[in-house]
């Protein structure tokens, strides 16, 4: 399974914004700009920037507004963009187990939960193990730290972050 369907490249035009104190350091200062915009949903990009590279300024020029100090420029920026779409097939880890859900980490960053209700008939939770088992099967649990695939079944956002509702593959 390649993990790297979800990632896509996108360039875009963005607007930055530097303060005076980061004019002796002007790399840095785009830099921690766009830091700023990653890891947050956005709509524009259908999915959360989780880095960016060749970073080019538009303009050799900036504006300042008359009544500010901040220096106004544009760059285009190749972003990676996490954008899953509904029926993909994703591998996380599980970060919690509960009588009515498993939390699910993909790439170490997003979270996705499976409802109980979601899950195939045959698996019972045994509050004693803390995990979901499978009737009839010893040795499939499903606990915090197990590595799981899930099917992407609805994606919601919410000032920024996302959370994949999800079903197991």
């Amino acid at each position: 399974m390649d993990l790297n369907m979800d990632l896509k490249k996108v360039v875009k035009v963005v607007p930055l914004k530097l303060y005076p104190s980061q004019l002796g350091d002007v790399k840095k200062g785009i830099n921690e700009n766009l830091k700023s915009k990653l890891m947050k949903y956005n709509t524009e990009y259908k999915g959360v920037p989780v880095g960016f590279s060749k970073i080019k300024l538009t303009s050799q020029r900036a504006v300042i507004h008359e009544d500010s100090p901040i220096i106004h420029a544009y760059a285009k920026v190749t972003f990676t963009i996490f954008r899953p779409k509904v029926g993909d097939v994703l591998e996380g880890e599980v970060n919690k187990v509960t009588v009515d859900h498993i939390g699910v980490v993909v790439l170490g960053r997003f979270n996705a939960s499976v409802s109980r209700s979601d899950l195939p008939s045959g698996y019972t939770y045994r509050e004693d193990l803390g995990a979901y088992v499978l009737d009839d099967v010893d040795s499939v649990n499903i606990k915090v730290g197990s590595k799981i695939k899930i099917v992407v079944k609805t994606i919601e956002a919410s000032h920024g972050v996302i959370n994949l509702n999800s079903t197991l593959y």
